[in-house]
């Protein structure tokens, strides 16, 4: 297969000040943990349902077998990210609707980890690098303030999925 690429839900659409980062839990999913278990937001478990049909028994799907229309309901909180070998992490490709109205701005074309202080940062990247590298899905929890004074939780799953290979 080719190189991946992630579609990963943000499952709590709020617009924030700024991202503190005041908890974080990361981790990468293998087959036999529970991920079901570890997955707490109806969203993320459609998206990580169609993908774990999608793959079979594949290490990851393609991505050309991917449809909006089976997690249509989840649609504006999707986005994809792919890696960045300029700046060594990744970048938004495409941002739905609803990441817009989290941050407030369309982030289609930022840095995903731009916000993010670099301790952070760092645990974020090295998830989504073993991800990519293991063809396993990745949960990220975190808390953010929002503009109100709110702490909410976001819950985001990153899910590989293979391109076709160029050429």
């Amino acid at each position: 297969s080719g190189s991946s690429n992630f579609y990963l839900a943000q499952t709590n659409p709020c617009r924030i000040a700024s991202l503190p980062g005041v908890t974080l839990y990361a981790d990468n999913m293998s087959e036999n943990n529970g991920v079901e278990t570890q997955v707490l937001h109806p969203g993320s478990r459609l998206l990580f349902r169609h993908w774990e049909a999608l793959r079979g028994a594949l290490p990851c799907p393609s991505r050309a077998h991917f449809k909006l229309d089976a997690v249509r309901t989840i649609v504006p909180q999707l986005f994809i990210l792919e890696p960045d070998p300029r700046s060594l992490s990744h970048r938004y490709r495409l941002a739905g609707t609803g990441l817009t109205e989290f941050y407030g701005y369309d982030a289609t074309g930022r840095d995903f980890l731009e916000n993010w202080d670099p301790f952070e940062r760092q645990v974020q990247l090295k998830v989504l690098k073993t991800a990519i590298r293991e063809l396993q899905p990745a949960l990220i929890r975190s808390r953010h303030l929002t503009d109100t004074g709110e702490d909410i939780g976001v819950e985001v799953i990153a899910l590989p999925f293979s391109l076709p290979k160029r050429g």
